[in-house]
């Protein structure tokens, strides 16, 4: 195996800082001419946008993690506090949303740094600013750092941990290789799709310990920090429920989303459909106790906000039975769903910029049972505008994901290649089956770190 030496310097990476201030004056362009003009509001382009919101607002008005209704509130469970407190910091300068945004551009911005400068120190890459630009002016990056969602925090967060993290593998440095650990925390505390990643981290930390690449004291201080940091907040769940667990989200997303999914592949049928269908034939203890029907899914912010670990605990066990039993239309599901979470095109500010205000999202094109009538709801049904922006997304994207198989295959002897490749394949296993274009940001962040060839000098 071959391992390159890193080196910190800042001075020479001019085009980065080129290619960042780009990518702030494109995104903030977006959100003024585009975003910023869009009906829906701000809070309310993505699901999880209002019940970020109401969380940040009881932080800052109740100073509690719950939402607040008319009959009292409800302390939520559900989602970790990383998000919400960010939003709650924002408000304390800016109501109106404005500073978030501005900040989550900024951040984009700094992350599209990041994989240019991994591409440079890490790779060797001659022209690292490629990676950096090729994050920038891609649809979807541009488009979520203007929404109301975690996506953008947590990828920056992700990003820096993976550059200390790789950093601290080569320079051989345990104080590196912890504030690494912190920064992984912390994006569990945005999203806790990390929770497994940390698990993956200390399976490299102890490997490089086992080779004298690090000392096991640093080994064991990185463990410590990956264990006690997430446990502070298991610790308040612990307090409130007598459940020391991180989130009440494993059994929901299983159930509600990976079932619900390879049930539409039996039935055929829509996926709200599907969904509002599963939330009636496994009701939480919510619904039971206040006698609630599902009619849509508009109406689910109460229910997830409320949803208990006893209801979480029960949907694991529903949702493994049934995958269990319909293993095969699983797998399907799961290919099917990672096609298109890697080449699904179109945004929906981009959408009705474009053209018509009808959204044809992922799972609506997934209804057509052909791949012909697929391609047609996902090309041809739309404006000429729109048929053009999606078509130059799809090249792209193919582009992209050419660019980073050819390097891997060139890289192949370095090791930590499978380092990146490991976090790679670690985040399309989890979010596949959703079917959701917004969780492709992080992975193709990191194959666009490997988008240009460097020149690795040492064995």
């Amino acid at each position: 195996m071959q391992r390159v030496k890193i080196t910190l310097f800042f001075p020479r990476l001019k085009l980065l800082y080129v290619v960042s201030t780009l990518a702030i004056l494109i995104r903030i362009v977006f959100f003024v001419v585009i975003a910023h003009n869009q009906p829906q509001g701000l809070g309310n382009q993505v699901n999880d946008g209002d019940h970020y919101l109401k969380l940040a607002q009881s932080i800052l008005t109740h100073q509690s993690y719950a939402i607040q209704y008319a009959d009292g509130e409800i302390k939520d469970f559900f989602r970790p506090p990383g998000y919400p407190i960010f939003i709650a910091l924002t408000l304390l300068l800016d109501k109106s949303l404005h500073l978030l945004i501005y900040i989550q551009i900024l951040l984009s911005a700094l992350t599209a740094f990041l994989i240019g400068y991994l591409s440079k120190v890490v790779f060797k890459a001659k022209f690292y600013a490629f990676p950096a630009a090729l994050y920038a002016i891609e649809p979807n990056n541009i488009a979520y750092c203007t929404y109301i969602s975690s996506e953008t925090l947590f990828v920056f967060i992700w990003i820096l941990a993976l550059t200390l993290f790789l950093i601290a593998w080569n320079r051989k440095s345990g104080r590196i290789l912890c504030i690494s650990g912190i920064m992984w925390v912390l994006s569990l505390y945005v999203r806790p799709i990390a929770q497994y990643g940390l698990y993956l981290t200390l399976f490299f930390v102890l490997y490089a310990s086992f080779t004298r690449l690090f000392v096991w004291r640093d080994s064991l201080f990185y463990l410590l920090i990956i264990l006690i940091l997430p446990g502070l907040w298991a610790l308040r769940n612990y307090i409130h429920t007598g459940h020391f667990v991180f989130t009440a989200q494993k059994g929901w997303q299983s159930l509600f989303f990976y079932c619900a999914s390879v049930e539409q592949h039996i039935t055929g049928k829509g996926f709200e459909e599907t969904q509002i269908e599963f939330f009636n034939r496994y009701p939480t203890e919510f619904m039971k106790k206040h006698h609630v029907i599902v009619t849509d899914t508009t109406n689910l912010l109460r229910l997830t906000n409320a949803l208990t670990f006893e209801d979480d605990f029960y949907f694991q066990q529903e949702a493994k039975k049934y995958l269990i039993y319909h293993y095969r239309d699983f797998l399907h599901s799961f290919f099917k769903g990672a096609i298109y979470m890697l080449f699904g095109v179109g945004n929906w500010n981009w959408e009705a910029y474009l053209g018509t205000l009808q959204k044809r999202g992922i799972k609506q094109v997934f209804e057509e049972k052909s791949l012909a009538k697929q391609i047609e709801r996902q090309f041809l049904r739309s404006s000429a505008a729109q048929t053009i922006f999606r078509i130059v997304h799809f090249i792209f994207l193919c582009c992209v994901y050419a660019l980073f198989l050819w390097n891997v295959y060139r890289y192949r002897r370095c090791f930590i290649l499978y380092i990146l490749v490991g976090f790679i394949v670690y985040m399309m296993v989890l979010v596949a089956i959703v079917m959701e274009n917004r969780y492709r940001i992080p992975i193709i962040a990191m194959m666009m770190i490997l988008s240009f060839y460097g020149e690795v000098n040492e064995r």
